[in-house]
């Protein structure tokens, strides 16, 4: 009896200090291996003890959030890697991505001469989560913004919609018809654009993203655009020579059409070779009659009478071609101004505007450039555009005007005289690599020119264009 006492004695002594033993472990050890559930086996005595040391008892404690990301990012390392860091290091890189998810940062994009804004570009960890990446040692881990990914989503997506890069081009044959004259068959009409350093950039966003920086300002740079042509000495590489534009808003239309056919159909992609002569006549065949599909539209007959004729509207085109070899610096062997003041041609260059007629008058240069040229025209809305691509050779060119009787230097005459009130004056200065300048002084005389641009330019000082 008394055996049976002791026994009982020690055995309910026994559970009561290994069920106190049992809590205390179990809160030493909540923070390691956390449950819901706690599970009590029955045992002897003796067993008891063992099972309290083996599996201890674990208060129930509720996981966080951030333990939980914690907990799966450690899975998802371990099973691609074979290894992660601790959760210990893992949770801190975890907070550090969330403060990471809140930085935005505005890039603006501003025009290389002008300084002004083209555009803004909203970037964040929000919007392009693929930017972040996660780095990890066996007792590290970081997240950060990387440019690589940066660089890869430019390469994917290009440039943003505010931002019109540059078209570049390639001759892809080349036919010459029995005038002579040479056409090319390109893969696009080479355009001016901004374009930026992809890397630089990618990087500058990825630390301002990084720090929370919330503006960025990236200068764009101008790039005009490149013809690749392969000629029978090696690729040429052909960069924007010059520009001429003009604008034929309010035209009829048969005069539209003329305008829009000749840049098209015979103007663009024609090939001049080095030292060759261009005739701009030739270049139409040497003939403009309504068999040739051509429209009627007013033309300029005796110096003043206004008719409808075939391919009226067509010196729209010569205007412009003269206004590009302008300002190329090209030798111009034969030129005529309307001898009307035609309204059409006053913007982007009033007074320089070139007449041609079939058999009579002609534009012509010459391609004094080392390599061969191209030319590609075409329509831009109500704007004519001719731009001529070659080989640079250092020249540049300046063009200061216009002068009217109102308006001239002192010192700017005309065999000797001023300026007549009916007339418009350009100077044309044409630097050389070796210092040289040429300067040139265009006049154009008309029966007579509105009075309102006399007294547009009466005090107005000269505008230097660089070209």
């Amino acid at each position: 009896m008394k055996t049976n006492i002791l026994h009982h004695l020690l055995f309910f002594g026994a559970s009561f200090i290994t069920v106190v033993g049992m809590f205390t472990w179990g809160e030493h050890l909540k923070n390691i291996a956390p449950t819901k559930h706690v599970v009590i086996h029955s045992a002897a005595p003796t067993q008891l003890t063992e099972l309290a040391i083996q599996q201890p008892l674990i208060r129930t404690t509720p996981i966080t959030p951030l333990a939980r990301q914690a907990l799966a990012l450690q899975k998802r390392l371990r099973e691609s890697q074979g290894y992660s860091p601790p959760l210990f290091v893992l949770t801190p890189a975890l907070t550090d991505r969330q403060e990471l998810l809140t930085h935005a940062t505005v890039v603006s994009f501003t025009h290389p001469d002008t300084g002004e804004e083209v555009g803004t570009w909203d970037t964040s960890i929000q919007k392009y989560p693929t930017w972040l990446t996660l780095s990890t040692g066996i007792a590290s881990a970081s997240f950060a913004v990387n440019p690589k990914r940066i660089v890869e989503y430019f390469a994917r997506n290009g440039y943003p919609e505010l931002i019109s890069p540059p078209i570049h081009t390639i001759v892809q044959s080349t036919v010459t018809n029995k005038r002579g004259v040479t056409h090319a068959e390109t893969t696009a009409i080479a355009r001016a654009g901004f374009t930026f350093n992809v890397s630089e950039v990618s990087s500058q966003i990825a630390q301002a993203i990084q720090s929370g920086t919330p503006t960025l300002t990236i200068p764009l740079k101008h790039d005009n655009g490149r013809v690749y042509f392969a000629s029978s000495s090696g690729i040429v590489v052909m960069d924007l020579l010059g520009v001429g534009q003009s604008n034929f808003a309010r035209s009829d239309a048969g005069r539209d059409f003329n305008i829009r056919r000749a840049l098209k159909s015979y103007l663009h992609n024609i090939i001049i070779p080095p030292g060759e002569t261009f005739s701009f006549n030739r270049a139409l065949d040497n003939a403009v009659t309504l068999n040739q599909g051509w429209k009627e539209a007013l033309g300029i007959f005796d110096g003043w009478d206004l008719r409808p004729t075939p391919g009226g509207g067509i010196c729209q085109t010569s205007t412009t071609f003269y206004r590009a070899l302008l300002a190329a610096g090209l030798p111009i062997i034969e030129q005529y101004n309307h001898s009307l003041y035609v309204h059409y041609y006053e913007k982007y260059g009033v007074g320089l505007d070139a007449t041609i007629f079939m058999g009579d008058k002609d534009l012509v240069f010459r391609n004094d450039t080392p390599s061969y040229m191209l030319v590609q025209a075409y329509a831009d809305g109500y704007d004519a555009f001719i731009n001529l691509y070659g080989v640079r050779d250092g020249r540049s060119v300046d063009l200061l005007g216009p002068y009217f009787a109102t308006n001239a230097p002192e010192d700017l005459t005309v065999f000797n005289r001023k300026l007549h009130v009916n007339e418009i004056a350009w100077v044309q200065r044409i630097h050389r690599p070796n210092g040289e300048t040429k300067e040139n002084i265009l006049v154009s005389r008309y029966k007579e020119i509105p009075i309102r641009l006399l007294a547009e330019h009466k005090k107005q000082k000269e505008e230097t264009v660089e070209l």
